[in-house]
């Protein structure tokens, strides 16, 4: 796709068209790429609190219903959306800071391609809803994917003058970029896996998905928590609004990895 295709492309759909003539397609990604991490990271909190009624399974049972019947379905099916789109532009963006990628118009169409084929792949599944997959095979695979990539990237920024907290932002969203897109995929290959109230404790009193959900979370909580701030601090002057919106975000942090964390272990 030429850049004067995609232009035109940017044009026709209205409310980006004014940003697209005058800032550019990088623009927009850009903030795209934000406001996705917003829903993810909303998305993040109230999946943790309604996992946190699995140690009441009625409560749950009926937490499950509720959503189902607000059409809260869909708008799962629709969450494939900028969680593939964010994963890869996320890592699109770690080619570019740490790698040296400077070929940013290759890279955005592989992140705009591949985030069409992941959403496409996703429907499928949806609509054939006879397959399955073995948990610990799956995830044993993605895991050991997932800790390549970002030992890759750890090596090749931990000597760097960084600051750890922008590190641990980068490193851990490499891990999300495989677990998350690979997350959702395996609640669609299993349909039972996410929506059946038993089969979902079952599944979380293996060890082994103890451990993976407990990286996950650590992972998701302090990436988004990381993310939010990097957005308020782009946006506040004050530096003592930005001291306390800090604190705000921490606490509202450490509240869901404490609600998460009691959930994977006495579940």
């Amino acid at each position: 796709m030429t850049d004067d295709m995609k232009t035109r492309i940017l044009d026709m759909v209205s409310g980006i068209s004014v940003f697209s003539q005058t800032r550019g397609l990088a623009y927009i990604i850009t903030w795209f790429h934000r406001v996705t991490g917003i829903i993810l990271v909303g998305y993040l909190w109230l999946h943790v609190y309604t996992l946190s009624y699995l140690a009441h399974p009625v409560e749950f049972k009926v937490k499950i219903e509720l959503f189902r019947n607000l059409g809260f379905l869909y708008f799962e099916w629709l969450l494939a959306v900028p969680v593939i789109f964010h994963a890869l532009n996320g890592g699109r963006l770690i080619l570019y800071e740490i790698y040296g990628n400077r070929r940013d118009d290759v890279a955005i169409r592989w992140v705009i391609g591949l985030s069409i084929i992941y959403v496409v792949f996703i429907i499928l599944m949806v609509f054939m809803g006879n397959q399955e997959v073995s948990t610990i095979i799956y995830w044993s695979s993605i895991l050991i994917a997932a800790l390549c990539v970002s030992g890759a990237v750890s090596y090749r920024i931990v000597s760097s003058d960084a600051g750890w907290a922008w590190k641990l932002q980068r490193i851990s969203g490499v891990f999300l970029l495989v677990m998350i897109p690979a997350h959702m995929m395996f609640m669609h290959l299993n349909l039972s896996a996410g929506h059946d109230t038993y089969e979902i404790i079952s599944r979380m009193r293996i060890i082994f998905i103890k451990i993976l959900d407990m990286l996950i979370m650590t992972c998701a909580l302090y990436h988004g928590g990381y993310g939010l701030l990097s957005i308020l601090k782009d946006y506040l002057s004050s530096s003592a609004v930005i001291r306390n919106m800090t604190l705000l975000v921490i606490i509202i942090s450490m509240t869901f990895a404490w609600l998460g964390l009691k959930t994977i272990l006495f579940v």
